[in-house]
């Protein structure tokens, strides 16, 4: 049987891979472990973030349909802490629980839910490892990580319904896809029809990830053969 040259990669490839992943992982653990401010930032952030939202902003945001406003807020911030470090998204719902959040939706919708926020957490975490491989200078490289994620995130409906926004923005928020996905966390947690912004979110991160993923494969490979 006659096979074609390139039509897939070797074997020895994918061990390679996954090699790497692993050791980057180990690395990076350890490396908390050796430096536990970063362990203090990673769990004061995403707490300050519940907190200062939740009770500065909750008394003057009234959400139609949603009785909490830390309801509405949480997928939100999830979606910001998995923007700002993966690490920080357990704490953020940790905190969320302790003063008053609830998945109203059952156990098969919040498992769904913490499986859309893991693939999301996958999809920033390229992105940014595409940044980091463009501009190389780590500073700048956060910083170019970092100014994304603000910018979409307080032009989603994160925080407030789209509906409240100046007409202008309305139409970007709606296309954003934080609010494509903080939405489809939403359903998934309040409760109500889930499949159709599921699926919406589910083709974002797909889309992001069919752009990342061989945008920082071959930059990679561009700048180990320097």
């Amino acid at each position: 049987m006659t096979t074609v040259a390139g039509t897939a990669a070797p074997p020895g490839r994918h061990a390679a891979t996954a090699a790497g992943i692993a050791a980057i992982t180990g690395r990076n653990l350890r490396r908390l472990v050796r430096v536990p401010t970063l362990l203090v930032f990673a769990t004061v952030q995403p707490v300050l973030f519940v907190l200062l939202f939740s009770y500065a902003f909750g008394g003057a945001i009234h959400v139609p349909g949603v009785t909490r406003y830390i309801d509405y807020l949480l997928p939100g911030i999830v979606v910001l802490a998995i923007g700002f470090g993966a690490s920080q998204t357990g704490v953020a719902i940790g905190v969320g629980a302790a003063i008053g959040f609830r998945f109203h939706a059952g156990p098969a919708a919040a498992l769904a839910a913490a499986a859309l926020a893991v693939a999301t957490g996958l999809a920033f975490s390229l992105l940014n490892l595409l940044l980091g491989l463009v501009v190389r200078d780590p500073e700048s490289a956060g910083l170019a990580g970092l100014f994304p994620v603000i910018i979409l995130f307080f032009t989603s409906s994160a925080l407030v319904p789209v509906a409240t926004m100046p007409g202008w923005l309305q139409a970007f928020a709606k296309a954003n896809p934080i609010t494509v996905i903080t939405g489809a966390l939403r359903a998934l947690c309040l409760g109500g029809p889930a499949a159709r912004p599921t699926i919406e979110a589910a083709a974002w991160i797909a889309a992001l990830l069919a752009v990342t993923v061989p945008a920082a494969i071959t930059s990679y490979r561009h700048a180990t053969s320097i």
